[in-house]
Formats: C-alpha cells, sequence, structure tokens
C-alpha cells in the first residue's frame, strides 16, 4: 500500500492492492525539448534531450503563463500549496512568482539537477526545488491543494503515470486537484506521424506517450476522483482531476 493511502469505498481499485512501494523502480524520463527551455540552458543538456517534435520557439514564458492561467481559473489562491511534478527549469515556477509572488506554497520536482539550479532563483524565495526520481511524490499525505504534471506523462508508460496519480491523490488535501497535460489521438495524429518519422530516422530518443480520455476518466474512477478536459490555448489536452 502506498504510504498514507485510504481505500475509497466507490473505487473498484481499492488502493490496498496498489502493488508498488517508495522504493519502485523510477522511470526513464531524462527527454527534454529544448524549446522548453531557455536558451541558456540548452547548451548544457545532451543532444538526446534538445530534440521538440512540437514546443513552438520562443514559448517558454507564454506556455509558462498559460500554466499558471489555468490553475488560476480553477482556483489557486493565496495560502495554498502547489506541488509541480517535472517542474524542470521553471517555466510554471517562474509564472506563479509573477502572478502571486511568495503567497503560495510551491514544491517543484524534477530529476535534473541543472534544471533544478536554473529555476530555483528565478523563483519567489519560499518556493523549494527537490531533485526525486521516484515514483512517489517527497511530500506528506493531505499537503497540496494542486499536484501538476506538465508534458511528464506524455513521455511515460501508463502503469507509470498511474503510479504518480495514486501517490498524488495520497498527498492531495480535501477538494484538491490534479493538473496534468497529455496527447490522444486521432487529435494528436500529424505529432504521431512526425515522432514516427524520427524514430525511424534516430533523432527521437524518448518515449512519446498517447493516452485516451477514457483510460483517465477509468483512473480517475478508481482513485475516487472527477474527470473532466480542461480547455486551454496550448498544444496538448489538459485533464483536471478533482478530489471529491
Amino acid at each position: 500500500m502506498v504510504p498514507g493511502a485510504t481505500e475509497n469505498a466507490g473505487s473498484i481499485f481499492m488502493l490496498r492492492r496498489w502493488p508498488y512501494g517508495c522504493c519502485a523502480t523510477p522511470p526513464a524520463r531524462s527527454c527534454r525539448r529544448s524549446n522548453d527551455l531557455p536558451a541558456p540552458l540548452r547548451p548544457r543538456l545532451s543532444a538526446p534531450r534538445q530534440q521538440s517534435p512540437s514546443t513552438a520557439p520562443g514559448s517558454y514564458e507564454d506556455i509558462g503563463n498559460v500554466e499558471a492561467d489555468i490553475l488560476c481559473r480553477l482556483g489557486l489562491r493565496p495560502g495554498m500549496s502547489v506541488v509541480d511534478l517535472g517542474c524542470g527549469s521553471g517555466r510554471l515556477s517562474s509564472a506563479l512568482t509573477k502572478q502571486l509572488g511568495g503567497s503560495i506554497e510551491y514544491l517543484g520536482i524534477d530529476v535534473v539537477q541543472d534544471l533544478l539550479d536554473y529555476a530555483a532563483p528565478r523563483a519567489a524565495p519560499n518556493y523549494r526545488f527537490v531533485l526525486n526520481a521516484e515514483l512517489r511524490f517527497p511530500a506528506p499525505e493531505q499537503s497540496a491543494d494542486f499536484v501538476t504534471a506538465f508534458s511528464v506523462f506524455t513521455h511515460l508508460h501508463a502503469h507509470e503515470t498511474f503510479a504518480y496519480l495514486v501517490d498524488a491523490r495520497r498527498i492531495l488535501r480535501p477538494g484538491g486537484t490534479i493538473v496534468f497535460s497529455y496527447l490522444t489521438l486521432p487529435q494528436h495524429w500529424r505529432m504521431l506521424v512526425n515522432d514516427l518519422r524520427g524514430r525511424v530516422r534516430g533523432t527521437l530518443p524518448h518515449l512519446i506517450a498517447y493516452l485516451q480520455p477514457r483510460t483517465i476518466r477509468r483512473w480517475a474512477r478508481e482513485l475516487g476522483m472527477h474527470f473532466e478536459d480542461c480547455h486551454a490555448d496550448m498544444e496538448h489536452r489538459v485533464a483536471v482531476l478533482k478530489n471529491i
């Protein structure tokens, strides 16, 4: 059982049967799209991490603002807490700093120390950044109002994504929200074709994962949560899971 997890009477899954512990094998998610990064960081990362199959140039600040706007639209207010999985070089944290300053608690998590080192000085002083490669969050239960994962589950296998969702449920406060971006077919068919071409040429070394809304809906039901799509001005679709 995931530490701190509780059973939900309406869930078929029943969290006590979850086979992953806190020491589960971490997923291989070292890829980074170059345009997700500010220019100074791009030369410091290896070539495979600089592949950019879908994000438009110059979008680092723009997408961060869109992500922050989504959270504010969903009810993020001063005094609340955000846990940001795959925070990278601080797209979201820098945007939240501009919009809310230090009025919220923020925990950014990533597997690349260089990205965390870049993000930290560009965020509010009370924001925290932690290197973590486990399939669980380094946070106590019921400690977060929002858990976010932008451009993360698009690079994980389904069982890894669900493992994170299970643990995100553990750290959510009552009424809390999970927000994550995802790719789906046939909406992102052109991206799939481009990824296939990159794979054939050997220029796409990382995983691109696609999810169907019905799969997310089933996961939400197993976790005792409500799922809805959030309309956002970004290429990925955005899923919202509410703790009920």
